[in-house]
């Protein structure tokens, strides 16, 4: 509210309300008596009064033509109930009361200006909660839950309209023993600087996710089997070249791979057992090494691992 209103006695004519008006630069004064509001005048009311021919005018108790019965609202009046106030009886200022005494006014674009800032609030507030609920607050990039909810949708979109889509599962390999050689602080340094590794090589139409521990897993949208694969190799390298030093300490680091394509499974579940199987493989064949699934043709039993990249 505007907490300095301007007032004038119910006593004065149209001509000294027009004066106060002039002087004070303002858009409507409260008539009062004594304290107590009666009424209120708007700068458009005496000027289309002013604008009579009768020399009489200006000489018009101000208490004939003020706005009555006045609507006023107590200082602790809800938000909701006051706009309402404003949109039923199509008015654009309320003078606020308290023990019969005016102290302040409010006006219908003060109303909608803070309706507006508030939705602002609201929406950089639900903005800001759902980014934390799809991150990972550790390295800052998506979360399992986020990963699961893309993969639903990227497969839906696959199986509704057709098209190519990858999954790739990375593991970091002998992570434990970072942990337990540098401590749990360095682990957490060389998952950091991973993700910020994996993040800079993904496309924009990439999603790259922490899907639990060590892992991370990356969508690929469009990618053929063979392309990802060799995009997993990428990946594998830019960490193995990469020096990770924390405190002084230099932390060697190698990525394992695992991968399929969208089209290997009949879910999205399927999908991801079929990427973690090739994760599982790439591990159990010697680590730092991608490893894709995929299908085998004729009579032979489906699903194979196939090795790409060089250990």
């Amino acid at each position: 509210m505007i907490p300095d209103v301007v007032t004038a006695a119910a006593t004065a004519t149209v001509q000294e309300v027009a004066g106060i008006i002039h002087k004070n630069r303002v858009g409507c004064v409260v008539i009062v008596e004594g304290e107590r509001p009666l009424g209120i005048v708007t700068e458009r009311t005496l000027l289309s009064i002013l604008t009579k021919d009768s020399p009489h005018t200006v000489q018009t108790p101000i208490r004939k033509i003020m706005s009555r019965p006045l609507i006023s609202v107590a200082p602790d009046k809800p938000y909701n109930e006051v706009m309402q106030i404003f949109l039923s009886r199509g008015i654009k200022r309320i003078p606020v009361t308290k023990n019969n005494r005016v102290i302040g006014l409010v006006t219908l674009p003060i109303m909608l200006n803070y309706s507006r800032n508030f939705m602002g609030r609201m929406l950089a507030q639900q903005k800001f909660l759902t980014h934390q609920l799809q991150r990972d607050p550790l390295t800052g990039i998506f979360n399992k839950r986020y990963f699961i909810t893309m993969m639903k949708q990227e497969f839906g979109r696959i199986s509704r309209y057709g098209g190519r889509a990858c999954l790739l599962f990375i593991d970091l390999d002998h992570f434990k023993k970072i942990n337990d050689t540098y401590s749990h602080s360095a682990g957490d340094y060389v998952l950091k600087k991973t993700a910020a590794i994996l993040k800079s090589l993904t496309r924009k139409t990439d999603v790259l996710a922490r899907y639990g521990g060590e892992e991370f897993c990356i969508i690929t949208p469009f990618l053929r089997s063979r392309q990802a694969a060799f995009f997993g190799d990428k990946l594998r390298a830019a960490v193995k070249n990469h020096s990770f030093r924390y405190k002084e300490q230099s932390i060697h680091l190698t990525l394992s791979v695992g991968l399929t394509s969208f089209s290997s499974g009949k879910s999205y579940q399927e999908i991801i057992e079929r990427a973690d199987a090739a994760l599982y493989y790439a591990k159990q064949t010697g680590r730092d090494r991608v490893c894709r699934w995929r299908e085998k043709k004729f009579d032979m039993p489906v699903g194979k691992i196939e090795e790409t990249g060089s250990p």
